[in-house]
């Protein structure tokens, strides 16, 4: 036998490195025309290789929820551990700290796993989304549960608090048990106010559906959202039970940057098998 390889060693074109071309999914694009003719096309623009189910491709969704992504700042006072020992959840930048939100929420762990000890959980510690007029203004920490019904077709609405930046952060959000079907993306009008150009862009949305959704929409279980825009998808709820959703980033979601999406009603789960390990916060007496 030969000791050389019979084939002449891979290589690569330097001249192809070096042209920029297009690029699929360029990262902070607001996605018009002039900019994915440019840059490369938006997941969005994506088809899949078969048509989607008449649920998710109907011109209004049976439940419409909204997730805002963005940070809170804390004043000095918050994060000062000579004063106090119960200080807030908090991701330290170069000169602030920063409290991470979904809603204006900052998530914190369930003490007791949701599906197999929802009875375990304090009810107290159980949450939803603030009012939207207060997402970068205030912030509370508590388990993040979105509850929507099961066997619904549910569009998820993922928008960025904050001014478009090209160099900005483009969070990638990832959900558990299901793909979503990516059907618009975009960045928010900037000459508004974020809690107006959040009220447009829904109104825009709920106007336009009926003539815009693709039969063919691309699925994803992570998918990209423009700095300081939205990315709009659809799910069919038909795997009940919790389900999280988080940024990718691991220090936004150590940081809080996540949530459960409960589809159904508790009562209606399978039932752990019997003396199934159980687990909650070890207190030790002091």
């Amino acid at each position: 036998a030969e000791s050389s390889p019979s084939s002449l060693a891979p290589c690569y074109n330097v001249s192809d490195v070096n042209n920029p071309g297009l690029t699929m999914g360029p990262v902070n694009s607001n996605c018009t025309a002039e900019t994915k003719a440019k840059d490369g096309p938006c997941v969005s623009d994506l088809r899949g290789a078969t048509d989607a189910s008449p649920e998710i491709t109907k011109s209004q969704p049976d439940v419409r929820i909204l997730l805002a992504f963005g940070f809170y700042r804390y004043s000095d006072d918050l994060v000062n551990f000579t004063r106090s020992r119960d200080y807030a959840t908090f991701l330290q930048t170069s000169d602030r700290a920063m409290g991470i939100t979904i809603d204006g929420i900052i998530n914190m762990a369930s003490p007791s796993p949701l599906l197999s000890q929802y009875k375990d959980v304090p009810k107290d510690l159980l949450c939803s989304a603030l009012k939207p007029s207060t997402w970068n203004t205030v912030h509370r920490e508590c388990v993040h549960v979105v509850k929507v019904p099961a066997n619904k077709t549910v569009e998820i609405i993922c928008v960025s608090i904050g001014t478009h930046r090209p160099d900005g952060i483009s969070h990638a959000i990832h959900l558990h048990g299901y793909d979503m079907s990516v059907i618009g993306m975009g960045v928010l009008n900037q000459s508004l106010p974020f809690n107006q150009s959040v009220i447009q862009l829904l109104q825009s949305i709920t106007q336009d559906n009926k003539t815009q959704i693709p039969k063919d929409p691309v699925t994803k279980d992570v998918w990209s959202m423009p700095n300081g825009g939205y990315t709009i998808g659809r799910i069919y709820t038909d795997n009940p039970g919790f389900w999280y959703f988080h940024c990718h980033f691991a220090y936004h979601l150590d940081a809080g940057m996540s949530g459960v999406l409960q589809v159904g009603d508790e009562d209606t789960f399978p039932q752990p098998p019997p003396n199934f390990p159980t687990c909650g916060n070890y207190k030790p007496p002091l």
